[in-house]
């Protein structure tokens, strides 16, 4: 049995390195694809493939170019990249393992045995599913999740589809880590990225947490911002809504000052205090906000002319409505004078039957 790794990446130089170190020493064989999926993402460039162009000749690893379809949306572009990352690898056959390997996400050695034993002692399975904890503001604060990450091969031809899902799907599903949760760093590698993504994709909600909840929260005041969180969203807690994540007793962030991965606890990240200021200092932060500022102005310009479409549509609709109005009256007005004659049929007839009585 071979284990394929797939890691894509953008805009996240500080940690792609330790990303692929821990990728190499999980995995037979690593596809690696790094790249922007869209125009706006691509904007927010880094040293992210200078610093990963020095491991693209080990042996273990292949390189994938990134699709950027224009006539695709970014879901689309991302599953044909998954799918090119698949024809790339001399591994695709059944019984062969997918683990996907994103640079925010990191395994502990006791959560890697897990893993390791589950998978040489249990054939019977065709996903696991892992839970992490998902840092927030620092490396202090997380909540849970869990989320898809290791998938069986039972198809000579396996593919991915825009949702991010693999054909054929899975239908065993087991999860692991419920007491070694894996390290899932989202917010702390690339913040501003899920904020475009949200614009992006239509999640103005989202996107507003992000700015208004996210950016000013405080754990040592939680209770004042989960109450500003419920008037934003609905939801009296840190996360955007109760069905996707696990609080602390429902609501608010868990505390964690336990020990990180090692390659997390040797780096420069365990020092930095507040990702949130940490991410605005960067320079690509002034473009992230432009690029912010651009989808906004397009999304209300689209917005705008779909209004217009839909006034319009209103007022050719009006006109089919006064059409149908005006039939309608005079089908009550064919109708009342129908009644009227029916009546005086009536009265006439029963006049002359009485006539004829007589």
């Amino acid at each position: 049995m071979k284990i394929i790794g797939l890691l894509t990446a953008w805009a996240c130089e500080d940690w792609i390195e330790i990303s692929i170190k821990q990728a190499l020493d999980l995995v037979d064989e690593l596809i690696i694809a790094i790249g922007a999926y869209d125009k706006y993402f691509q904007r927010i460039e880094d040293k992210t493939y200078d610093i990963a162009r020095k491991y693209l000749n080990h042996k273990k690893i292949k390189v994938v170019s990134i699709v950027r379809n224009p006539a695709l949306s970014r879901k689309q572009n991302r599953a044909e990249t998954f799918n090119h990352m698949l024809k790339a690898s001399e591994n695709i056959k059944k019984g062969n393992l997918l683990w996907i390997l994103d640079v925010d996400e990191f395994y502990s050695k006791e959560s890697i045995e897990e893993i390791m034993d589950y998978i040489e002692s249990n054939k019977d399975f065709d996903e696991i599913k892992v839970v992490a904890r998902f840092f927030c503001i620092n490396l202090n604060y997380y909540i849970l999740f869990t989320h898809g990450r290791i998938l069986k091969i039972t198809d000579d031809n396996p593919y991915f589809t825009p949702t991010q899902k693999i054909n054929p799907r899975p239908k065993k599903i087991i999860t692991l880590l419920h007491e070694n949760p894996m390290f899932h760093y989202s917010m702390l590698t690339g913040e501003q990225l899920k904020g475009i993504l949200w614009l992006l994709d239509d999640f103005i909600y989202k996107f507003m947490w992000y700015r208004k909840i996210y950016n000013n929260y405080d754990p040592q005041n939680e209770e004042i911002w989960m109450q500003k969180n419920q008037e934003l969203t609905g939801n009296f807690g840190f996360w955007i809504t109760k069905e996707d994540a696990i609080e602390k007793n429902g609501h608010g962030l868990f505390h964690y000052n336990e020990k990180h991965p090692d390659l997390i606890e040797s780096s420069p990240l365990k020092k930095i205090s507040d990702y949130r200021i940490y991410m605005k200092e960067k320079p690509n932060y002034k473009i992230y906000l432009k690029v912010v500022n651009q989808i906004i102005a397009e999304k209300n310009e689209i917005n705008l002319q779909r209004i217009l479409t839909s006034i319009k549509d209103f007022i050719i609709w009006q006109k089919y409505f006064v059409k149908i109005k005006i039939f309608l009256d005079r089908n009550r007005r064919l109708k009342r004078l129908l009644n009227k004659v029916k009546k005086r049929n009536i009265y006439e007839n029963n006049k002359y039957n009485r006539d004829i009585r007589r």
